[in-house]
């Protein structure tokens, strides 16, 4: 159903923007633990140094694409119109709302990072990089009124004990999970089976997300 007001036209857009916020702060904090899966089997955990550097500058892009839609929402919402001739893109999009921003040159400076990771030369942003960046999109969503409350994720691992397999042509199999929960219920979890085969076979394992 379409918004009446301004103020239904801001809830829907908050809602859009809480969704997403949401959904990327869950990615954040299950790509910070891809190496403690690890700890199930081998005691340790695994870092990657090439996942070290691809994850946080992925999510960084992907940090300013949702800051990007949620001042795009908030304008429209608002009913602010750009100048003529003017392009909507990030940087005027601040321009045009740094009264009702915090600290608009803040913004300015992720901008330019995110600038710096989509062209040649190559550049990566690491994880305190995008930890303090989502610290300050945190606080302007909030004070524009897109999202309320910062959700609070805690991330879990487990394995099963040994168990007959579902496949017959396996001795026995162990489940795999990890995953986030929040106030004690999952919200996201990826889960796998590792079969171990006979002394002429040799293990497999199926992941089912």
């Amino acid at each position: 159903m379409p918004a009446d007001t301004p103020n239904d036209a801001l809830a829907v857009a908050a809602e859009q923007i809480s969704l997403g916020w949401a959904r990327f702060l869950q990615n954040v904090e299950m790509a910070r633990h891809y190496d403690e899966p690890y700890l199930l089997e081998l005691m340790r955990k695994m870092p990657n140094p090439i996942l070290d550097a691809m994850l946080p500058t992925l999510l960084f892009v992907q940090l300013m694409a949702l800051l990007d839609d949620g001042l795009e929402l908030y304008r429209t919402s608002k009913d602010i119109e750009f100048k003529p001739r003017t392009n909507q893109d990030l940087y005027h999009r601040i321009e045009l709302l740094k009264n009702a921003l915090s600290a608009p040159s803040e913004l300015h400076t992720l901008r330019q990072k995110r600038n710096d990771l989509a062209h040649p030369p190559a550049a990566f942003a690491d994880w305190a990089e995008l930890g303090a960046a989502i610290e300050v999109v945190d606080v302007e969503l909030t004070r524009l009124g897109l999202i309320e409350g910062r959700p609070e994720y805690k991330f879990f691992s487990a394995r099963s004990g040994a168990r007959n397999s579902s496949d017959p042509k396996y001795l026995f199999e162990f489940e795999y999970k990890y995953g986030l929960k929040q106030h004690g219920d999952v919200v996201l979890s990826v889960s796998w089976i590792d079969r171990i085969a006979s002394a002429k076979q040799s293990s497999t394992s199926n992941t089912d997300a």
